[in-house]
Parts: C-alpha cells; sequence; structure tokens
C-alpha cells in the first residue's frame, strides 16, 4: 500500500491543477466571448441610431431644398432637371407645362 502512496499524492496534485487551470482558461475564454458579443452589440445599436438620424437628416435637408426649388408657381426645364438630378429621381419627367417663353426675332 505504501508503494502506491508515493506516485498518488503528485498524481492527484497534478490533477487538480489541470483542472484548476481549464476551468480558468474556460470561464477566461466564456469572459471574452461575452465581451465580444456585448461590443457587437453595442456597436450594431451605434450603426442603427447613426444610420436612422442620417437617414432624418437626408430627408429633412431634401425636404428644405425641394421648398425652395419648387415652390414657385412654374418651374423652368432647366432647374427641373437640375432639382430632379439632385434629388435622384430618374423616373421624373418634364411635361412641358409650363414652358419659359421664348424669344422669336421679327427683324428682316
Amino acid at each position: 500500500m505504501g508503494r502506491w502512496r508515493f506516485p498518488a499524492v503528485p498524481l492527484a496534485v497534478r490533477l487538480l491543477l489541470t483542472t484548476a487551470g481549464t476551468t480558468g482558461v474556460l470561464c477566461l475564454q466564456q469572459r471574452a466571448r461575452d465581451a465580444a458579443a456585448q461590443r457587437f452589440e453595442a456597436r450594431t445599436v451605434l450603426m442603427r441610431d447613426f444610420v436612422v438620424s442620417y437617414v432624418a437628416d437626408l430627408l429633412d435637408r431634401e425636404r428644405i431644398q425641394a421648398g425652395a426649388f419648387m415652390t414657385d408657381a412654374s418651374m423652368s426645364e432647366r432647374d427641373f432637371v437640375r432639382s430632379v438630378g439632385a434629388f435622384g429621381y430618374p423616373a421624373a419627367a418634364w411635361d412641358g407645362l409650363p414652358q419659359p417663353a421664348t424669344v422669336t426675332s421679327t427683324a428682316a
């Protein structure tokens, strides 16, 4: 019996140290994963808030510009094309009403 007691003590100590080290590594790994998930969530919320703010600001600016460019009773084709190009409305078409006055020369 004394013969097995000597190797059993170091093996038991080694087993305890290995178990403690493995548990420590697993806890650190889990904390690192949780921290990465938390950072990802925070960045996602930050990006969402940025996009919402950016789009709201863009829509407000377009509304102000549209009010400034398109409040007249008539609009020239040049202003229409410029406004449509600035706002990015490719489906908009100039219907020709009202058309700007044309000057014709009657001199002979």
